[in-house]
């Protein structure tokens, strides 16, 4: 190779190399205090004995209630996950310049440093939030209908959630998203355990799956219509592990969002709750509730429902329950002060 050849090459590398170089150094973020130590092994054994799922769909980054997901996922150990449709791109922002997909790119780190604090999954469908809008048929118009649905109907098919939490199907004003979210999620939610319906799907791997109930709730859980039905989830409860009420652990995820204008105050100690009232289920439910998780089987042992037959299954699952309440009642007594002599 001649000299000016290899110099050329030379340089093609170290330039290659600086631009796929990142433009800072990376990172890695410290574990939040509540994850370390004691504490985190307790919020682990949680997880560890609660096999329920909740799958709540919004459509913007800040439309869900955090004290909400900090209960499921932190208090009772359910697996929670988040599905945002848009990634907020038409929205404010109050801390700096970037507007449209930048704004997007900047509300999808917030949402991350949100789940830090909730522990909560993230998913994201692939709707253009375009600003504000007075129509549903134009929300769905424009984000694609049956594109945005099938979004939806694949975040049920892979989560596979027990219980779904949306926002209200109906509503004056504008924020229209907000009700085309929720009716994506209705018809998502038969959709999901219908093999015709989006059916390239089940070539990746995704099979129907119907969850077991969908409630709707205002923006934040807010009560929809004053329903005397309507199941109050208390988030005001204080949790020793957490050193907090699951309200106050949820302000300050929220506080995360923080090109939203979110206010930066931890919440104040207290009754707190978020509201929602039943929109589907199956089966049918019949009775009052008294929560969104009535009627699921949380425990391991209960997931041999998903093998009916499988009695070998049954077997092993009730013996690795056993294991776990186990493994949580030597932590307790680790924790517990020394008896008085």
């Amino acid at each position: 190779m001649a000299p000016g050849t290899r110099l050329l090459a030379a340089a093609l590398s170290v330039l290659l190399v600086a631009l796929l170089a990142p433009a800072f150094p990376r990172t890695v973020e410290e574990p939040l205090a509540l994850d370390r130590g004691g504490p985190g092994l307790g919020l682990a054994l949680r997880r560890l004995g609660n096999t329920a799922r909740v799958l709540t769909i919004t459509a913007h980054p800040d439309d869900e209630h955090n004290g909400v997901l900090v209960r499921l996922a932190r208090g009772l150990g359910a697996r929670t996950a988040l599905l945002t449709l848009t990634r907020g791109e038409g929205g404010q922002n109050a801390i700096g310049p970037e507007l449209f997909f930048e704004l997007g790119v900047l509300r999808t780190a917030e949402l991350d440093a949100v789940h830090r604090h909730d522990g909560v999954e993230q998913l994201f469908g692939r709707a253009y939030e375009f600003g504000f809008s007075f129509s549903v048929e134009e929300t769905l118009s424009r984000w694609g209908r049956e594109e945005t649905l099938g979004d939806v109907v694949r975040a049920v098919r892979a989560f596979r959630p027990d219980v779904v939490l949306t926002l209200p199907l109906e509503g004056a004003g504008g924020g229209q998203h907000h009700q085309a979210s929720g009716r994506l999620a209705r018809e998502a939610f038969r959709a999901a355990a219908d093999p015709s319906r989006f059916p390239d799907q089940a070539r990746v791997g995704l099979r129907p799956w119907q969850a077991r109930k969908i409630y709707v709730g205002g923006v934040g859980g807010s009560a929809v219509g004053g329903s005397a039905a309507a199941v109050r989830v208390p988030t005001g409860v204080f949790d020793p592990l957490l050193g907090e009420t699951w309200e106050q652990l949820g302000s300050r995820a929220r506080a995360m969002h923080r090109c939203q204008g979110m206010r930066q105050l931890v919440a104040a100690a207290g009754p707190a709750e978020g509201v929602y009232t039943l929109l589907d289920a199956e089966p049918p439910v019949t009775g009052a509730e008294s929560d969104i998780l009535d009627g699921i089987d949380p425990s391991v042992a209960g997931l041999a429902r998903l093998a009916p037959g499988a009695r070998e299954l049954a077997g092993e699952l009730a013996v690795l329950q056993a294991r776990l309440e186990a493994a949580r009642l030597i932590r307790e007594r680790k924790k517990a002060p020394p008896p008085r002599g």
